[in-house]
């Protein structure tokens, strides 16, 4: 234990005459080589202790003494080499870390025991209720999935909250807490809040019953005018500019502000928020809203982005907002869309125009669904070459911006994966189905609760052949080329793959919120939390961890039962001719979608794109205009790589095939 002193007689006198007073000094400790000229007009209550304070601390650009001026402190303490100054009403109740700064403060209390936002339920997707989850700070995006999602699961949901339970009440703590190294300068009220190492809170408006989990390596910042209320914030989080959040959790890296409200909402890792309105949203992963009109209510999203003026409806007017909906990973709603509740939008689609139908269209990944007419037209497909869903899947993990050393939220970033595949493979199944029995003179069918063009049931079935074709005979490539390139003979190098465990859904993949996983891996996670098998929340965090890194073994065991589906043919009983066949079809598969791709990003550089630039040129300087501002279809970076991506699609096929000559 620290030994702490009391104030001497001198010490006590000479305080005094600087304007400070004590409910009882006998009460107040301080550490042996304590400054007593470093207090101001302090008004002390109850029980304190404060450290030594003879340093100097960097505020801003300035450097400025450690000390405490013009402040009321109740039962608080106070660690070394802190500077307090001008708290309006008081700080009660908390430990103040080493090295903190609070300045120009009005109130900074904590009740005995609070909570700091542990506990707090959010109803998330269904703004009515019944799918609550429950904050604490070592939440992230999966166990928030296995709250909100499984309410029909009794057992399940009853010992889950009970591991909820347990952690909650241990992290109670009888102070309040401000960590290391923490800023707080021109502040409201903060009440009941933890705030982490690190963090810096400036002007902001009113913090209520929250925890900020701030680190060295990635400090939190909340800015001027935010009010947070019942809410966890986590490492590396942004938020400022009159962002109003209130029952929210918000997640690593994220980006919040520009007067963004959230109600009853979580954002997890790298989400941006700004301008716009959300209520009741689970906002996984990547999840974006940037423009002023958008209102986000009652969906579940990941790696999603939403236009100007997106909106959905989840009212009906009849029995209240009980509705709600679901877009896959990768979904985009173009300006001003809209969407009627319920929905189901499958995974990487792109939503234009006002929707009045309620679709259910999980097995149709990649789509355009837009309203033409006043009619939901979905194109299957159409999405596999389009240049935006190309850059997204490269953009996600670059631009990962956590920096704590625990990453919380499990992501998989893949685009072409199990869950997709397997989507586009009944997909195909279903359009081709479709074709053969729709009569010819149909000119159009219901499908999900859009309308779909007969002509288009072969098209968006063939676009998925070939994304399935380029996904699966291109990762049996990948798996043997090395072992082809050693010199090994085929059947050597097939006799080298890893061993494919049997699955016994192979088709039933999950996103479990960022996480791609088999339904068997989760259904049994599932079973060991209802029967008390999993007996913590660190426990169950480890599980979640340990599906994440099964995905790469599991992706193989999908890929060796989907290759003999689709192919007819065992992975391991490939001769050399079948598979000179299939890398031929990989390479006209992955050459015809890589020259769709590019045929679509050299539309950014047809002539209606020069609309607008060469205002003031003289006749035949638009497009020098153009190119001094967008660059040349030769420049881009973007077409470059498309081009060099569709030469190595050439080259690959060609090595691999001089390698099997020898077979």
């Amino acid at each position: 234990m620290r030994p702490f002193r009391h104030l001497t007689r001198e010490e006590i006198q000479q305080a005094t005459r600087q304007a400070c007073r004590a409910q009882d000094w006998q009460k107040i400790r301080v550490d042996p080589a304590f400054d007593v000229n470093r207090l101001q007009d302090v008004h002390f209550l109850g029980a304190v202790t404060i450290g030594k304070n003879a340093g100097v601390i960097t505020v801003g650009e300035i450097q400025r003494p450690c000390g405490i001026h013009h402040a009321i402190i109740s039962d608080c303490d106070i660690e070394d080499d802190v500077l307090i100054s001008g708290v309006h009403d008081a700080i009660h109740n908390y430990r103040i870390g080493a090295r903190s700064v609070l300045l120009n403060v009005h109130a900074l209390i904590a009740d005995q025991a609070a909570a700091c936002g542990c506990g707090v339920k959010v109803s998330v997707l269904n703004e009515a209720g019944g799918r609550e989850v429950t904050l604490f700070p070592g939440l992230n995006a999966q166990l928030a999935y296995l709250q909100a999602i499984h309410k029909h699961d009794a057992p399940f949901q009853g010992a889950l909250e009970q591991l909820l339970r347990d952690q909650i009440e241990a992290m109670r703590s009888a102070k309040g807490i401000i960590a290391d190294h923490v800023q707080i300068c021109d502040a409201g009220v903060i009440k009941n809040v933890h705030i982490g190492a690190h963090a810096v809170v400036h002007g902001v408006s009113e913090l209520s019953d929250g925890t900020i989990l701030s680190c060295p390596e990635d400090p939190v910042f909340i800015g001027p005018n935010t009010i947070c209320r019942s809410f966890i914030i986590c490492e590396g989080a942004h938020i400022s500019d009159g962002a109003v959040l209130d029952h929210v959790f918000v997640g690593q890296a994220c980006r919040v502000g520009k007067t963004f409200s959230g109600e009853n909402t979580l954002l997890f890792a790298n989400c941006e928020a700004f301008h716009s309105e959300a209520c009741s949203i689970f906002a996984a992963p990547y999840s974006v809203t940037h423009h002023r009109s958008t209102l986000l209510i009652a969906c579940l999203f990941s790696f999603y982005n939403a236009g100007s003026g997106s909106n959905q409806s989840n009212h009906m007017y009849k029995l209240g907002p009980v509705h709600q909906g679901v877009l896959e990973r990768g979904c985009k709603t173009g300006s001003f869309s809209y969407l009627l509740l319920e929905s189901h939008i499958p995974a990487f689609t792109v939503i234009i125009g006002k929707h009045m139908a309620n679709f259910d269209l999980g097995d149709f990944p990649f789509s355009y669904i837009a309203d033409e007419g006043g009619r939901s037209m979905i194109i299957p497909g159409k999405n596999l070459f389009s240049i935006g869903t190309v850059r997204d899947a490269a953009k996600w993990p670059a631009r990962d911006r956590r920096k704590a050393p625990l990453k919380r939220d499990l992501i998989h970033f893949d685009v072409f994966s199990p869950y997709t595949v397997a989507k586009m493979r009944r997909g195909r199944d279903t359009l081709q189905k479709l074709y053969a029995e729709t009569p010819k003179e149909s000119d159009s069918l219901h499908l999900g609760g859009a309308v779909i063009k007969r002509l288009l049931l072969r098209k968006g079935a063939k676009y998925y052949e070939l994304a399935i074709d380029r996904y699966l005979i291109g990762k049996l490539l990948s798996a043997i080329e090395v072992n082809l390139d050693a010199g090994l003979t085929l059947e050597a190098a097939l006799a080298a793959l890893p061993e494919a465990k049997p699955l016994q859904q192979p088709d039933h993949w999950l996103d479990i919120a960022g996480v791609l996983v088999t339904g068997e891996r989760y259904q049994q996670l599932m079973h060991d939390v209802s029967d008390r098998s999993i007996t913590t929340l660190e426990q169950l965090l480890d599980r979640l961890t340990g599906l994440h890194a099964a995905y790469q073994s599991d992706e193989w065991s999908y890929i060796c039962h989907a290759f003999a589906q689709e192919y007819g043919i065992s992975l391991h009983a490939l001769q050399a001719a079948p598979l000179r066949e299939l890398v031929e079809r990989w390479q006209n598969a992955a050459s015809s979608l890589q020259a769709l791709i590019l045929a679509d990003a050299k539309i950014e550089f047809a002539d209606f794109a020069h609309i607008g630039y060469g205002l003031t040129a003289a006749a035949g300087e638009k497009t020098e205009d153009f190119i001094q501002v967008r660059g040349s279809l030769e420049s881009n970076r973007v077409i470059q790589q498309c081009e060099e991506d569709a030469a190595a699609i050439k080259r690959r096929s060609q090595h691999i095939l001089h390698l099997l000559r020898n077979d």
